[in-house]
């Protein structure tokens, strides 16, 4: 019989990381890939430091993180924990509803609780499809480090550029998986700098992922 995996919270390391810093060399090197920029150089270095040393962090946090399986029990726990209390609250009675509206603190408005049990609603979706979607079955850890701080460098890019950012995979016509859109030399070249160790093609996976939680933002935005 397989041995249950219990969810576990609160177990994030808690460390300190040295301080990171470019040399003037690797400024130049991100300065030619970034072209023309809006703002201070001064002002871009300070939030690229400051994105490379929340990495670091992240990346020396996932390496001691919960295990797959353990994450995976969070999420059901999580989903099912949202399910029924969204449940409880849209079958309480008018007096219980109503001192809840009434009591210190109170929520205000008629629809807060129905509004809070849609909102539990819409938290149990989401974990619901993180489970189905990150691979349920154990396996190695997932990246988030990387992917969170691509997120956070295409942002930077159009700051820094007042250009959209864009992913492009393909050598012209030819796929390689490799980023070549401007935006894509970007953070390839950054992370070059900041953590050799992570393949072109793993910063490809990446950047497709914010063009596609762009694109799904959008269309949730407009209906």
């Amino acid at each position: 019989m397989p041995r249950k995996i219990r969810p576990q919270y609160g177990i994030d390391p808690v460390q300190e990381v040295s301080a990171f810093s470019f040399t003037d060399e690797q400024r130049e090197r991100l300065f030619n890939v970034l072209r023309s920029v809006k703002s201070n150089r001064d002002d871009i270095i300070a939030e690229l430091i400051k994105c490379a040393g929340n990495y670091i962090w992240l990346r020396s946090q996932n390496q001691q993180k919960t295990s797959r399986a353990q994450q995976n029990a969070v999420l059901k726990e999580l989903g099912r924990l949202a399910r029924d209390l969204e449940a409880r609250l849209r079958s309480l009675d008018t007096d219980t509803a109503w001192r809840l509206m009434v009591a210190p603190l109170a929520l205000n408005t008629v629809d807060a609780i129905p509004d809070l049990a849609d909102r539990l609603d819409d938290f149990a979706y989401t974990a619901e499809q993180a489970l189905r979607s990150g691979h349920p079955k154990p396996g190695p850890r997932l990246q988030s480090h990387v992917d969170r701080a691509v997120v956070k460098l295409a942002s930077l890019y159009e700051a820094f550029t007042g250009e959209r950012f864009s992913h492009n995979p393909k050598q012209r016509t030819k796929y390689d998986g490799q980023p070549h859109s401007p935006a894509g030399r970007f953070i390839q070249t950054f992370f070059e700098i900041v953590d050799p160790e992570i393949r072109p093609q793993a910063l490809s996976t990446a950047m497709a992922g914010v063009v596609k939680s762009r694109r799904h933002t959008r269309k949730a935005a407009t209906g």
